[in-house]
């Protein structure tokens, strides 16, 4: 028997309270797939998976004569991999090493001690290289059409996932479900559209069943990757889907089941956000607001008019919802980006939204010699920015590649945008300015635009915003200039955003005064005092009785200029505060996703209307 290795290994990661590891769906279903056919089973024997990175001499020093050694890559483990099979090869030379994997490209095949790559998906391919390896001929690269009929045996028959949860006890697992493979979007910037092209393939809904019930039974997976490009796109058949899902969290250990849903809208995916209920609720993910940008990089986001439909759908049923933005796609400007960001909050997205720098993946149409040449784009390798956790057992370094700038944003062009959406969210969406942002744009005709822009530029001339905000952007000009952030409180914190949130809260109430002072600028009126005072209410402060009564000449219910008195309740009692802030920034920012800094201000009179004095 020839003995067979496969790797798929991921970094640990925290999940509360407890470390996480990942189970290797991607060489399970390949395994699963060879597996059924008598002259591999004959021949060959699943020794080992590896889905942690373990320390490369232990591996190789306890391998058994391998014969066939296979990699599943991608951005966050490509170097462990690269290293792992170089040092394989160096002790096994007879041994045939095989990679695959949405980061493969051909020019693997420069590396010496790999034998032969995969493009495509991995199962029909695989097999048919092990029936050249055992007939003793493989060739380079194994690349052919998408696989179309998907009754393939499941990830979960095997019995790969059991072996892995039995030999790691003190670990907690993420796993991936399918429903359907394919995306019919072509983004440049996105890998999933070259790795399974247009056309969406359909899963049998009794595979999914097992695989939920698999789940369901193992009591040690807790988060769940749905790795369908548009949950929601198929209707019906999605809600469905959504009823199996939920089992998973109503009756199994799973808290948490992290999906990309549909960038078409469809009335659907109000009950299918409903069902699952999540934490976090539901992301539609923009990319942008630049229609050049759009064409560009060949995205079609919601219409208006859609998305107006489905935010006042999660206002009326309380879902939480959060958008993400990539910030350095091809034609965006810093007009185009102030505009896109203060756009979203016209159209009602109050929320907390997230930004990404812009990563090149290879296999993509952005990382394109002709794009990078096209739209003028730099970039940057960092190990930075990975979205990986920090816990390995072999320090081995992985790297990302970012746009830096690009022919319509230059660098420093693209930091100050990057800090105006850090401005946006932890001074609007944190709920900090909100209040004087609505009443400035409904009351006194201000802009948001207008009103962050001012604010930007006040926060800038003092001395303690402007201390924070320049220390985030000499981090944004280390990064792109060396792909290193020496800085230890980055390090811990890991994201840009969570630098922010709890600065801000501590300096809220210097924040009130500076929001205020904007409307009075571009207003042209003393009205700093009422604004202060409304908005210092809105958000919980432990200076503060948990409830308590105020009274104010505007009405935040409707955000007009009428005398009235509110109660103020809570959503958090000082004890809970106090614990929640020993703990880290995450903690900090899932409060503002739930709003739990908010108070709940109710209208406790009849309202007097006022008449609005104008400036002029």
């Amino acid at each position: 028997m020839k003995n067979v290795y496969l790797f798929q290994p991921q970094n640990l990661t925290g999940h509360e309270g407890m470390v996480q590891a990942w189970l290797p769906y991607s060489v399970a279903c390949i395994w699963a797939y060879v597996s059924q056919f008598k002259e591999i089973t004959d021949n060959y024997n699943l020794e080992k998976v590896y889905a942690t990175k373990e320390p490369i001499k232990t591996v190789v020093d306890t391998m058994n004569d391998p014969k066939i050694v296979g990699f599943s890559t991608f951005v966050w483990n490509q170097n462990y991999n690269l290293k792992m099979a170089e040092a394989i090869k160096k002790k096994y030379p007879n041994c045939t090493i095989i990679f695959g994997g949405p980061q493969v490209t051909y020019d693997y095949v420069k590396y010496k001690f790999i034998d032969t790559i995969i493009e495509s998906e991995g199962e029909h391919l695989f097999k048919e290289f092990m029936d050249d390896h055992l007939s003793g001929s493989i060739k380079k690269i194994y690349s052919k059409q998408r696989i179309k009929d998907l009754a393939l045996p499941s990830a979960y028959s095997t019995t790969i996932f059991d072996d892995l949860i039995a030999e790691y006890p003190e670990l907690t697992w993420a796993t991936t479900l399918e429903t359907n493979r394919g995306c019919p979007y072509h983004c440049t910037f996105c890998d999933w559209g070259s790795v399974t092209n247009s056309k969406i393939y359909k899963i049998a809904l009794e595979k999914l069943q097992f695989e939920i019930d698999w789940i369901k039974q193992s009591r040690v997976v807790t988060l769940v990757n749905l790795a369908d490009a548009n949950f929601g796109i198929l209707k019906e058949r999605d809600l469905e889907i959504a009823k199996m899902l939920r089992t998973m969290v109503d009756d199994g250990p799973v808290g948490f089941i992290d999906i990309s849903y549909t960038k078409s809208y469809n009335t659907y995916l109000h009950d299918i956000v409903r069902i699952l209920d999540q934490p976090t609720g539901f992301t539609v993910s923009f990319q942008s607001n630049n229609q050049d940008t759009l064409d560009a990089i060949k995205r079609k986001n919601l219409n208006e008019k859609d998305l107006m439909k489905l935010l006042s759908y999660a206002e009326d049923q309380h879902v939480t919802h959060e958008q993400e933005y990539i910030l350095g796609l091809p034609l965006e400007t810093k007009d185009s980006w102030y505009e896109g960001m203060t756009n979203l909050l016209q159209h009602g997205q109050h929320k907390v939204f997230d930004v990404f720098l812009c990563s090149l993946l290879p296999n993509t149409e952005l990382a394109s010699p002709e794009s990078r040449a096209k739209y003028g784009i730099q970039s940057t390798f960092t190990p930075e920015l990975n979205s990986v956790g920090p816990r390995n057992r072999e320090d081995i370094t992985e790297y990302s590649e970012i746009i830096n700038q690009t022919n319509t944003l230059p660098q420093k062009e693209l930091i100050d945008c990057f800090l105006f959406s850090i401005i946006i969210m932890h001074s609007h969406c944190t709920g900090y300015t909100f209040v004087t942002s609505r009443l400035a744009e409904k009351i006194y005709n201000i802009s948001y635009k207008d009103f962050y822009q001012e604010l930007e530029r006040l926060l800038y001339q003092d001395e303690t915003f402007s201390k924070h905000l320049n220390y985030i952007r000499n981090l944004l000009v280390e990064i792109f200039a060396t792909g290193m952030i020496k800085d230890p409180n980055f390090k811990e914190e890991g994201r840009f955003d969570y630098l922010s949130y709890k600065f801000f809260y501590k300096n809220k109430n210097r924040l009130y005064q500076l929001a205020a002072e904007a409307v009075e600028n571009l207003y042209g009126l003393d009205v700093k005092d009422d604004l202060v005072k409304v908005q210092s209410n809105y958000i919980f402060d432990m200076s503060k009785s948990d409830d308590f009564e105020f009274e104010s000449i505007y009405n935040i219910d409707d955000f007009v200029l009428n005398k009235t008195k509110y109660k103020v309740e809570t959503k958090m009692n000082k004890m809970e505060f106090m614990q929640l802030w020993k703990l880290g920034s995450g903690d900090f920012h899932r409060l503002h996703q739930k709003k739990k800094l908010v108070n709940n201000i109710t209208n406790n009179t009849k309202t007097i209307k006022l008449t609005l004095v104008n400036a002029n």
